[in-house]
């Protein structure tokens, strides 16, 4: 399916889109997956992927599509749970924080953008 098809966007466009002639959404896609980073795997990492929500479903789907927004380390395996899950969520909050100031002010040019 489109992204932009769906009844979720048309209620975030009714929303937050107060002047269409001079502003629309923006919707990011993001995935991440557990990668190593030499040949015995000793180094994961998890990066961060983002594509425009935007684009039509083929185009998503190619490789060429997806840009790094930033990596997560994997936590040793000293660590506890609650611990290895702050720092994930602390990693995770660093790589989106850029976000956050255009959503709160978009623009000039009125891009609206959510994840």
């Amino acid at each position: 399916v489109e992204m932009c098809a769906q009844e979720w966007c048309r209620q975030t466009h009714h929303e937050f889109i107060t002047d269409p002639q001079t502003q629309f959404l923006l919707p990011l896609t993001f995935c991440t997956d557990e990668t190593g980073t030499d040949v015995f795997q000793r180094h994961p990492l998890e990066p961060l992927m983002f594509t425009l929500g935007i684009l039509r479903n083929f185009i998503r789907e190619r490789s060429s599509s997806w840009r790094h927004a930033g990596f997560t380390p994997k936590v040793s395996k000293g660590k506890n749970s609650c611990e290895s899950l702050q720092l994930y969520h602390d990693c995770m909050a660093m790589i989106l924080s850029t976000l956050k100031p255009l959503q709160d002010n978009p623009p000039a040019t009125g891009v609206a953008a959510f994840w």
